[in-house]
């Protein structure tokens, strides 16, 4: 069962690879959240045998090495493969566009993308350090030169805006504060022994200040724009920094269901554009809008050290 299974969701990569153009990059809806899928696969299930002589943690690796490098060339205008990465030009980062637009945010943006391509680097730097010094180079260059990009962005406040035109201070996981926290306190860790690191382990701390003081969301609970979400930025800054003041702050969040019945009839009340209906998520049971995610989040904060 499990390798039949594991054979249908590989299935999916023939569509990345023959419709590459028409596909989005990002993580919600496009080949991030497919790099994803597997990087999930692969923690879980590392173990487990797909034929005779293939566990899945090596059965998966020139897959997750060809996401990767779809993602780098993807998100490099015209790509040179004899790029001298000694003389780079000023504006070398990655750029992807959602609905002809580029974004920061973690689900349609640039955070999303690179904090799946810090992890697959952290999940198989080994593998990729022997196989293809290049692409890590490659990752190492313009991930870095992203971040430094991004985090010139940031606010006083500790928010960041949707993109470079818009600044709205949007403070949810799609956009905004809550989703760059994932990401740069796993680029503080995987980049650790930089100067790179402390800056956005900095950055990461000032968004969760954002977050405490603007994250209370009229749009409701939820992973992508809501309470949950934002609640799970608090339980990744305390498993990075041990201070129990962010634990606290998620509990508090996650808590409003119970204690505040008047922020529960102000959310229901809330009718922003473009919801399907009033007081009600687009899709009641879904991981990223629905019960799903929420479940996810208050059950990984009774045991915030697993908490992803």
């Amino acid at each position: 069962m499990f390798r039949d299974n594991l054979k249908e969701v590989l299935s999916y990569k023939e569509i990345i690879y023959k419709e590459l153009d028409s596909c989005q990059k990002e993580l919600l809806y496009g080949v991030t959240g497919y790099l994803y899928c597997l990087l999930k696969i692969q923690e879980l299930c590392a173990q487990e045998k797909v034929g005779s002589d293939f566990y899945v943690e090596n059965y998966l690796q020139s897959d997750i090495r060809k996401l990767m490098t779809i993602l780098l060339d993807e998100g490099v205008n015209n790509y040179n493969p004899n790029i001298n990465f000694a003389r780079l030009p000023k504006d070398f980062r990655l750029r992807y566009s959602f609905y002809k637009s580029e974004y920061f945010g973690a689900a349609h943006g640039l955070f999303g993308v690179l904090y799946m391509l810090i992890k697959a680097y952290q999940m198989n730097h080994k593998y990729l350090a022997k196989e293809d010094q290049v692409l890590v180079l490659r990752f190492q260059t313009t991930v870095k030169a992203s971040l430094q990009y991004l985090l010139q962005f940031q606010t006083k406040s500790g928010g960041f805006p949707v993109n470079s035109r818009f600044f709205d201070g949007s403070v949810q996981f799609c956009h905004g504060s809550p989703g760059a926290v994932q990401c740069l306190t796993l680029a503080s860790e995987v980049f650790k022994g930089f100067s790179l690191a402390e800056e956005c382990l900095k950055a990461a701390l000032l968004a969760g200040e954002d977050i405490w003081k603007y994250g209370i969301l009229k749009k409701g609970f939820g992973l992508c724009h809501g309470v949950s979400g934002n609640a799970y930025s608090f339980l990744n800054l305390y498993r990075n920094t041990k201070d129990k003041k962010w634990l606290y702050r998620a509990y508090v969040f996650l808590g409003l269901k119970e204690e505040e019945k008047g922020y529960m009839e102000i959310m229901k009340e809330y009718d922003f554009e473009g919801r399907y209906a009033k007081g009600i998520s687009d899709f009641p049971f879904s991981l990223m809008m629905g019960l799903a995610g929420d479940i996810c989040c208050e059950v990984e904060a009774l045991c915030p050290e697993i908490a992803r």
